[in-house]
């Protein structure tokens, strides 16, 4: 007789959900229905000319651009941000994201899209956290919508302090300046390409992000975030 050690485990170490704890139901992944229910969505997969695409005006050339929930200390997104970002559970934002795209999937906005391409991290931070918590982001749109992920697209030449420790504006847009460059292995020449974090917040990273792919000839963007920060 064959044992499904899978069904074993479950029986003594059952699926929690990664944010309050709950048991997770055999069609629950990672995040439970209430949980899940609770997120402050946008809808900005419904409007143009919506508040990421305002708040990146000015300062990057996009396509469109659209953040999935609202973020602020009193949301359930920051609490499962948190948890993905500094107690080791990434695979929050990858089904964040599946959830996202599920959602989202009847609208086009992701249509046309070729690649995808995370906000890199620094090889000294990535040393200390073990993962690039926007890998998982950019992988989940790999793996659902069947488009090359090209995590090594950018690379973050400065370590600089943490961005959420940035308050006043200009000090974000500072802090950011310079510290990409494009991978001069890696070629995207007339790509569609979705441009993915975890938070906007001024949008300074994301337009340094994006000036530097635009260095590739004819490439489009697309900007895609998990959040975007309540003013």
């Amino acid at each position: 007789m064959r044992i499904d050690v899978s069904n074993l485990l479950d029986l003594f170490f059952p699926p929690l959900c990664r944010n309050c704890g709950s048991l997770l139901a055999d069609n629950e992944h990672e995040l439970c229905s209430t949980c899940l229910t609770t997120l402050p969505r946008t809808n900005m997969d419904q409007h143009f000319q919506n508040q990421a695409e305002s708040r990146l005006e000015g300062q990057a050339t996009f396509m469109r651009a659209a953040a999935y929930c609202w973020y602020s200390k009193e949301t359930t997104l920051r609490t499962m941000i948190h948890k993905a970002k500094y107690f080791n559970h990434p695979e929050i934002l990858y089904r964040l994201t599946q959830q996202a795209i599920t959602e989202w999937s009847g609208n086009g906005f992701f249509n046309g899209i070729d690649a995808v391409v995370p906000v890199p991290m620094h090889k000294q931070k990535m040393r200390e956290r073990g993962y690039n918590q926007t890998d998982y982001i950019a992988q989940a749109f790999a793996d659902t919508l069947h488009i090359s992920m090209y995590e090594d697209a950018l690379i973050r030449s400065r370590n600089d302090k943490a961005q959420a420790m940035q308050i006043d504006n200009a000090l974000r847009k500072s802090n950011v300046r310079g510290a990409f460059e494009p991978n001069k292995n890696v070629e995207l020449k007339g790509k569609t390409i979705l441009l993915v974090d975890d938070v906007l917040t001024t949008g300074a990273t994301i337009a340094e992000c994006a000036k530097q792919l635009h260095k590739h000839k004819n490439v489009k963007i697309v900007v895609f975030t998990l959040g975007i920060s309540v003013k």
